[in-house]
């Protein structure tokens, strides 16, 4: 981060480090400021008071970036007009909590490209014939990761199936260091209850990758097989597969085969009966009562309500708009036929 974009922009995140090396350098001119302010002489009195003035949005910035590493919104920093407390409330959080690991709502840490190697969007990696795991987790997997980690929590509870396919992934798909293998597994902890949306990590990992699309299809079948860890594809779980498919703009044959092949589970299928099809929709197998009916379909709009979907993203609430559609259909042709 250059010092034009420390002082001046309210983007991105700072450390602690930076934090208390740059609040030590304001904190010596406004000093300074003061004792010129204090002067009997008007010229340095005038000149300490346009010292003071020209901390204000240096410091502004400051606090900013910092609020945004814990992720928390810049407003926070108006905090520090509060007398006395919330200016020893600042120098507390600000000063000693530590930010958010990996990435969060404001961008990366300010230190992910200069200690992961980031390399840019159309630039092209360096090749090794003899590559070595990376020390450091690449500035892009702590995105991976949380998308491992909102798709495995999506359905419920993560499961000790799901853990060992991602642990599996960092093993053998990923191949990384052990020291980049603790970090992933911290990212991955930490991004299960982020407030940053499926779809938001989804189009960063993206951005990363826009020009290598076997790695963004075979990021597509890692999250294909972590979907079935548990042997099942679930309709929400679909649901995020889909929007990944979408935007990343890539084929899988994973994917289409787990979704519409001859073998394995699918989620859609409209060669069956229309009765079977809309029991499949609703997720009733075998004989079912009225109750049955009702208990599925109040399990599923509670599933896809708007509120529950709020924080997944735009296209994410748009597929789940469709899905509610979808159970809606089917729940009117069994109130019909069974006098719901």
């Amino acid at each position: 981060m250059t010092f034009t974009e420390l002082a001046f922009s309210t983007e991105g995140r700072i450390n602690r480090v930076t934090f208390w090396k740059t609040a030590v350098v304001f904190a010596l001119l406004a000093w300074i400021g003061y004792l010129l302010v204090s002067a009997p002489d008007n010229v340095a009195a005038f000149a300490g008071w346009m010292i003071l003035a020209a901390l204000l949005w240096p410091i502004t910035a400051m606090l900013a970036k910092r609020w945004h590493d814990l992720d928390h919104s810049a407003w926070w920093s108006l905090t520090i007009l509060i007398p006395v407390i919330g200016q020893l409330g600042n120098l507390c959080v600000l000063g000693f909590l530590q930010g958010t690991s990996g990435p969060n709502r404001f961008g990366y840490p300010m230190d992910a490209d200069r200690k992961r190697g980031h390399t840019h969007r159309g630039s092209r990696p360096r090749t090794d014939p003899h590559p070595r795991p990376p020390r450091h987790l690449p500035a892009s997997y702590p995105d991976l990761m949380a998308m491992f980690a909102k798709l495995a929590k999506c359905d419920g509870p993560i499961t000790a199936a799901e853990i060992g396919a991602v642990d599996q992934f960092l093993n053998e798909e990923l191949s990384l260091s052990d020291a980049a293998r603790k970090e992933a597994i911290r990212n991955f902890r930490a991004a299960r209850d982020s407030r940053m949306s499926f779809e938001e990590h989804v189009r960063r990992f993206r951005d990363h990758h826009a020009e290598q699309q076997h790695f963004l299809a075979r990021t597509i079948d890692m999250l294909v097989a972590l979907a079935l860890a548990d042997g099942r594809l679930r309709r929400r779980e679909a649901l995020f597969l889909d929007l990944v498919v979408a935007v990343f703009g890539v084929s899988s044959q994973r994917y289409y085969e787990c979704k519409y092949g001859d073998s394995g589970p699918r989620v859609e299928n409209t060669t069956v009966p229309e009765e079977k099809e809309y029991a499949r929709i609703l997720g009733l197998t075998g004989r079912v009562s009225r109750e049955d009916i009702r208990r599925a379909y109040r399990g599923l709009v509670g599933q896809y309500h708007p509120d529950k979907v709020s924080h997944l993203g735009s296209r994410l609430r748009e597929v789940a708009d469709q899905e509610i559609k979808k159970i809606n259909e089917a729940y009117e042709y069994f109130r019909k036929k069974y006098d719901l």
